[in-house]
């Protein structure tokens, strides 16, 4: 009897072996086709162009619209990003777009963008260095959150054209 017993286990054992390992094998040869690195860098290059010229024109809606929803920093993102147009108009560029690299989820790019004053009060121009984190939004990528790694201010800059 206690033989039988142990037959009947190990059969059953080996059963829950053999098909967690087809379970497994299966998922081995059919891998999750991400897209390629230059569709999902393009696409977040383009969600931060957007960004950038929505801050210029000073279109809050619009640039929320590059903002995650669901982004922890969404609701105080949009409250500095107001009073931010409200005092000062400023221009923004890309000075330099590192793609890092993606996910199921996130897509991270390293940027380094310039902000300099184009009229308001005293405002130091610099030179920021940072790590954008996207997600998609309805098969959008859109800023999650960002991490600013430096921030350089300039010197004797020449005043932008306008």
């Amino acid at each position: 009897m206690k033989r039988h017993t142990i037959l009947i286990f190990a059969a059953g054992f080996l059963a829950i072996v053999v098909g967690a390992n087809s379970v497994l094998m299966a998922k081995k040869s059919t891998p999750t086709r991400l897209p390629k690195t230059e569709d999902v860098a393009a696409a977040v290059k383009k969600t931060l162009e957007k960004n950038l010229e929505a801050m210029e024109k000073e279109d809050l809606a619009m640039t929320m619209s590059t903002v995650h929803p669901q982004s922890p920093v969404y609701a105080p993102n949009k409250k500095i990003t107001k009073k931010l147009m409200e005092v000062y108009d400023l221009k923004y560029e890309i000075v330099s777009f590192s793609y890092i690299g993606r996910d199921n989820l996130y897509a991270v790019v390293r940027v380094k963008q310039k902000a300099t004053k184009v009229k308001g009060p005293a405002f130091r121009n610099n030179m920021l260095d940072a790590m954008h984190i996207f997600r998609k939004d309805k098969g959008v990528w859109k800023i999650w959150q960002t991490t600013i790694l430096e921030i350089k201010f300039l010197k004797n800059n020449p005043k932008p054209k306008q």
